[in-house]
Formats: structure tokens, sequence, C-alpha cells
């Protein structure tokens, strides 16, 4: 028996996530790919046993994490630049050929 769970895609992509559950009273979660622009280019990408898909949910908490933290460092970042080129003249900023109008 196999349970649909969803699915994303994208214009290049689609993924299906599906639980297939098989005679011996085990599960997988399935993951297929197919290729929007040729159906013919699809089939099973990965199929997780339950040790194995407590593994993939740690993974995408560490990747959760990672986005978190890079946007957090890019704001960072973003707030200091506009620091460093409020305190530049306007000269020196006209040089760069930024518009002194553009920081406030």
């Amino acid at each position: 028996m196999t349970v649909k769970v969803g699915s994303i895609a994208d214009r290049y992509w689609h993924l299906r996530f599906q639980v297939t559950f098989v005679p011996d009273n085990d599960c997988f979660l399935e993951i297929l790919a197919f290729d929007p622009s040729d159906m013919r280019k699809a089939g099973v990408l990965a199929r997780l046993t339950e040790h194995h898909y407590q593994s993939f949910k740690e993974l995408i908490q560490k990747t959760d994490q990672t986005l978190i933290q890079l946007r957090e460092n890019r704001q960072q970042n973003q707030q200091k630049l506009m620091e460093q080129l409020r305190s530049l003249s306007v000269e020196q900023l006209s040089s760069l050929g930024i518009n002194p109008e553009w920081l406030n």
C-alpha cells in the first residue's frame, strides 16, 4: 500500500513524497523525482527507512539553522555597510557612483 504525502515542484523538477508499506510490516518514505519536460526521466530518488528518515529530519533541521544564521549575518553585514557608507562625504559617495539620497 502506498500513501501519497505531498509534492514540491519547479519548472525544471518535481519531487513527490510517499510512504510505502510492504508486506513484512516495514514502511519507507520514498522520494520520487521527475523531469517535467520528459516524464520518461523519472524514478525513485531515495527510499528512506525509519532510521534514515530520522537522519534526514536532523539534516533538514541543520539546514534550517544554517539558513537562519546566513540571513542574520547578511542583515548584519548590510547594516555595517550602510553605516560605513553614511560615514562617507558626498564627494566620496559621488566618486563611487552612489547618490547620497539613496542612503536615507
